[in-house]
């Protein structure tokens, strides 16, 4: 299976981002799609991936807790098996745009047994069950992406959870670093290289000089240039040896921390 984007979605990202035109989330088409494409059951590709393409169901990621963010295994958010259905109790927080999404993919603990990494499953959470409850959470510039997600008695089917009960480690690893290493970063930085560009020719220093004839902000800009097209090649080399069917490694974390640190610069 191949999860790369193809060329004609590079281009299109490319393209929307030069246009500053809004970006298409990725929760569902390269994170959940691509791991029911290899853990789900025939009913749940059925019913969930034509939907994706079609923007009918926005997907969100329950991953962190507020008590589980870096140690992803020490989560705390129960599901308790119930005849056919999984009783689902506790929080998840950092969800970005769960306020928009109307499905929710999680990391439940499903066991006590064992290491803390064996008894998580992967479980599919409609939005509008009861019991579901959204609180956005209002970032230093006034506007919400993330929020804090409560599951009280939350009612979800057996027939949501993927793969198998307790394999949820081994499919969030498989989801983090595939995402790690197809989203794009690039574009993004190209877009506030250019916009970057355009202000320093309008905007004067204290002596009345354009700042793009400043040369230590010609430097700088310089330096964030080459920085974002050394991202673009090794971005570039994860989705080629993905396509070759090899697996992406640490290459991929090494491109998300190099991505998010470039694109708060």
């Amino acid at each position: 299976m191949d999860l790369t984007l193809s060329d004609q979605d590079l281009a299109f990202r490319e393209e929307c981002a030069r246009a500053n035109a809004p970006v298409i989330l990725y929760f569902s088409l390269l994170m959940i799609g691509p791991i029911l494409m290899k853990y789900g059951t025939d009913e749940q590709k059925a019913e969930l991936l034509p939907r994706m393409l079609s923007g009918e169901d926005l997907w969100c990621q329950g991953y962190s807790e507020p008590n589980a963010g870096s140690d992803l295994a020490s989560l705390q958010t129960r599901a308790l098996r119930q005849g056919d259905d999984y009783i689902v109790n506790g929080s998840k927080i950092w969800t970005s745009y769960a306020h928009r999404a109307n499905r929710i993919f999680c990391l439940v603990r499903t066991s006590t047994e064992g290491k803390p990494q064996a008894g998580i499953s992967f479980l599919l959470i409609d939005m509008e069950s009861p019991g579901v409850k959204v609180e956005p959470i209002t970032g230093n510039d006034g506007e919400v992406e993330q929020c804090q997600v409560f599951f009280d008695d939350v009612r979800v089917p057996v027939s949501n959870l993927v793969g198998r009960e307790n394999q949820g480690w081994e499919i969030a690893k498989y989801l983090l670093e595939f995402e790690r290493g197809i989203f794009c970063h690039y574009p993004t930085l190209e877009k506030h290289i250019r916009l970057l560009r355009q202000l320093a020719q309008s905007r004067l220093d204290c002596n009345g000089t354009p700042y793009s004839k400043d040369p230590l902000f010609q430097a700088r800009l310089a330096e964030l240039d080459i920085d974002k097209l050394a991202l673009e090649f090794l971005e570039h080399r994860i989705r080629a040896s993905i396509s070759a069917g090899a697996n992406p490694g640490p290459l991929s974390s090494v491109v998300k921390v190099v991505g998010a640190a470039l694109r708060s610069t």
